[in-house]
Formats: C-alpha cells, sequence, structure tokens
C-alpha cells in the first residue's frame, strides 16, 4: 500500500503520522515540506532569469529524464520526492541539476 500523495513536509495525512525517515512502514516517499519547495521553486526561477531562458537539447533532457523516472525518488505523478520539482520541465533546464547528482 502506497500513499505518496497525502505525504508533504514529513507527515502523512491519510495516517496521520509523522514520518521522520523519509519513508513510512508502507514505503510512501515523503516531499519537502511546502515551504523548501517554494523556496527550490524561487531559487530555481532566479536562476533561469539569470541565465537567459536557457534549456538543453532535446537528446540531453530525454536522457536526464530517463535517469529520473529509474531513481528510487521519482513519483509516479512525475515529481522528485528528493526536492518536489516536476521532472518533465526541470530535465530541460540548462540551470537545473538533479538533487542526488545523478545528473
Amino acid at each position: 500500500m502506497t500513499c505518496e500523495h497525502y505525504i508533504i513536509g514529513g507527515f502523512c495525512k491519510k495516517f496521520n503520522k509523522h514520518i521522520p525517515d523519509g519513508y513510512c512502514q508502507w514505503k510512501c516517499k515523503v516531499f519537502p515540506s511546502k515551504i523548501a519547495q517554494l523556496l527550490n521553486f524561487l531559487n530555481s526561477v532566479l536562476r533561469i532569469l539569470k541565465s537567459g531562458l536557457k534549456i538543453v537539447p532535446k537528446l540531453e533532457s530525454l536522457r536526464r529524464l530517463t535517469i529520473c523516472k529509474l531513481c528510487e525518488h521519482w513519483t509516479a505523478n512525475g515529481r522528485c520526492a528528493k526536492c518536489g520539482c516536476y521532472t518533465k520541465f526541470k530535465t530541460k533546464l540548462e540551470t537545473e541539476h538533479c538533487p542526488v547528482n545523478k545528473w
């Protein structure tokens, strides 16, 4: 049983429990807190704007996305459980990187 869409900032709303270690007993993935996700997003926007909106070539974007989809932190809804980003978009941006240094 999984409930990855219920866990936000270390708290599982479905089972009403705090999840300290990143995964609950049902192997649910825990996203960063909403504030951490917002800060990640704002920092990304600043980097993107400073770069002049540079994107990577399509082949590089596909390579990155493939790595994400095979990663243990990738979720079925297309997000990274480590940073909270939507990998479909993040993998296209030259200024962005994998939070666990896979690309």
